[in-house]
C-alpha cells in the first residue's frame, strides 16, 4: 500500500480528494454558490454556458451540479433528467452580444434618425446581419417595448442613408482629408473605421460616395 493510504487508515481520515463539498482540497465553490447555480438553472434565468462563465468552472461541472451528481451535501433544486428545456433567447442565451435595452435603442435610433443599419452595427460592435435581424425582429422578436421595424428604408438611397452604410458623410470627408495630408496608410484607416482597404481606396478615389464633396 501507499504511505498516504496507510496514514489515512491509521488516523481514520478521508483522503483529500474524497472529501465532500468545499472541504475538498480542489473545491472551487461553496454550498451557497451551488444552491444559487441550481436555482438559476431550474427557474430558467441562466443556462449552463452562462453559469460556467460566471462561476469560473467548466460546463461539465455545472451539468453535474444541476443534476445532483456531485455536491450532494448542498441544497437547491435538482433538474429533472428528462426535462426538455426550451432554447434560451435574448440576453439569457450564452452567446448573446446584445441586451433588451440595446435592441430597443437600435430600433429607436433607426426610426428616428438617418443612421443606417451598418452605422448602428459599428456603434454597438456587432455585424451588419445581426443588427438588421434585431431591428426587423427576425431575432429578439419577443422584445416589444420598441416594436420591430417592418418598413425598412430603401436600399437605393445614397451614402449614409443606405441601410448597410458603414460610414457617414463626415467619415468620408475625414478619410479623404487624411489621405491627402499623407502619413496614414489605407490599412490603418480601414482598421479604424471597420471597413476593408478596398473600401477606403474607393472612397479616396471617389468611386463610391461620389455625392460627397
Amino acid at each position: 500500500m501507499k504511505r498516504d493510504a496507510i496514514i489515512h487508515i491509521v488516523h481514520d481520515v478521508c483522503p483529500p480528494h474524497t472529501r465532500p463539498g468545499e472541504v475538498a482540497s480542489h473545491a472551487k465553490l461553496t454550498p451557497e454558490q451551488v444552491q444559487t447555480i441550481r436555482q438559476l438553472y431550474v427557474v430558467g434565468a441562466a443556462g449552463t454556458w452562462r453559469l460556467a462563465r460566471e462561476f469560473g468552472i467548466d460546463r461539465a461541472a455545472i451539468s453535474r451540479i444541476i443534476r445532483g451528481k456531485n455536491w450532494k451535501v448542498a441544497s437547491g433544486p435538482i433538474a429533472e433528467p428528462d426535462r426538455v428545456r426550451p432554447p434560451y433567447r435574448g440576453e439569457v442565451a450564452h452567446n448573446a452580444r446584445l441586451t433588451k435595452s440595446i435592441v430597443c435603442e437600435m430600433r429607436r435610433l433607426y426610426t428616428s434618425s438617418t443612421l443606417s443599419v451598418g452605422a448602428l452595427a459599428r456603434r454597438f460592435g456587432i455585424s451588419d446581419t445581426a443588427a438588421f435581424r434585431a431591428i426587423t425582429g427576425e431575432t429578439w422578436g419577443h422584445v416589444t417595448d420598441v416594436p420591430p421595424v417592418t418598413a425598412m428604408r430603401s436600399c437605393g438611397l445614397p451614402g449614409e442613408r443606405h441601410n448597410l452604410a458603414r460610414l457617414t458623410e463626415g467619415d468620408v470627408r475625414a478619410i479623404r482629408a487624411r489621405r491627402a495630408a499623407g502619413g496614414v496608410s489605407l490599412a490603418a484607416i480601414a482598421r479604424e473605421y471597420g471597413i476593408t482597404k478596398t473600401a477606403v481606396l474607393w472612397v479616396v478615389q471617389r468611386k463610391t460616395w461620389k455625392h460627397v464633396q
